[in-house]
């Protein structure tokens, strides 16, 4: 059986290691903070600022699926930011989900290099459902990388 592994920002809990960890684990990269405004639905929400919060993910499994709701206030200058990344268990980069400054997102993979296509432009202040999967059972370019956004697969690839 899977196991499901939610954060506590709902429950009004930051607790280190527990709702976001150091960045080498699953949970926030970056400093968080529990808010009151902005929640998607209940009372508390998760939040990062400055852009360049990651979450990640370290799969111990070899199918893993992710599902998360994600809201952003502003449109990325530059270079893209990352909004979620996938680890192996040797903290090296297996895929990643960005946001582009045209409000986009798109799936990479361990070389940064763009899979498929990106999303229509986003709107700010609206939350979306971003999923992912990775499946490594078949093991180093033949794994799965799949992204979808409400619901939707908007890049895969079978090759990574």
């Amino acid at each position: 059986m899977a196991r499901l592994w939610s954060c506590g920002f709902e429950l009004n809990s930051a607790v280190t290691g527990v709702e976001y960890g150091d960045g080498t684990d699953l949970g926030l990269a970056n400093s968080s903070q529990v808010v009151t405004t902005k929640v998607r639905s209940g009372t508390y929400a998760g939040k990062t600022s400055g852009g360049s919060a990651i979450w990640k993910a370290t799969p111990t499994a070899n199918l893993t699926f992710v599902r998360f709701y994600f809201l952003f206030d502003f449109t990325p200058s530059g270079s893209d930011l990352t909004v979620f990344q996938f680890m192996s268990t040797g903290n090296a980069t297996q895929g990643s989900i960005r946001i582009t400054n045209q409000r986009r997102l798109k799936l990479t993979d361990r070389n940064n290099n763009q899979i498929g296509d990106t999303t229509e432009s986003l709107s700010t202040n609206t939350w979306y459902r971003i999923e992912a999967k990775v499946d490594s059972t078949g093991g180093v370019s033949a794994g799965v990388l799949e992204a979808r956004l409400t619901g939707s697969v908007f890049a895969s690839s079978s090759t990574v």
